[in-house]
């Protein structure tokens, strides 16, 4: 079983008596996996899980709207993970995104 901690709450589980109980599950810490996604967003401008911005109000322009949409580093739409046709692109896409997680990671292969 794997258990994962988010960062809000690791001191207060590990104050927890059964905290040691633990120990014998792949329990993980976020605190890596978070300071990874804000290198990304404020580094490098990915929004791995959605992304927040402002725009116009249509029906009053004087307003701006806060929106919320997918984020991702994914492929333009549905079709170009599924089509048989779109399979050379999804090879490239898998070398792509290794290549740029060797970079990020500081290697070069």
């Amino acid at each position: 079983m794997n258990i994962v901690i988010l960062d809000d709450y690791q001191d207060a589980v590990r104050k927890l008596d059964c905290a040691a109980r633990l120990e014998a599950y792949q329990a993980k810490d976020m605190a890596a996996y978070a300071k990874n996604l804000g290198t990304l967003t404020s580094k490098y401008g990915i929004s791995p899980f959605f992304s927040i911005g402002a725009s116009p109000d249509n029906t009053n322009s004087d307003h701006c709207l806060c929106q919320v949409a997918q984020g991702g580093l994914g492929l333009p739409d549905r079709d170009y993970y599924f089509d048989e046709d779109k399979e050379d692109k999804r090879v490239a896409y898998k070398i792509h995104v290794a290549k740029m997680l060797a970079l990020l990671n500081g290697t070069d292969d």
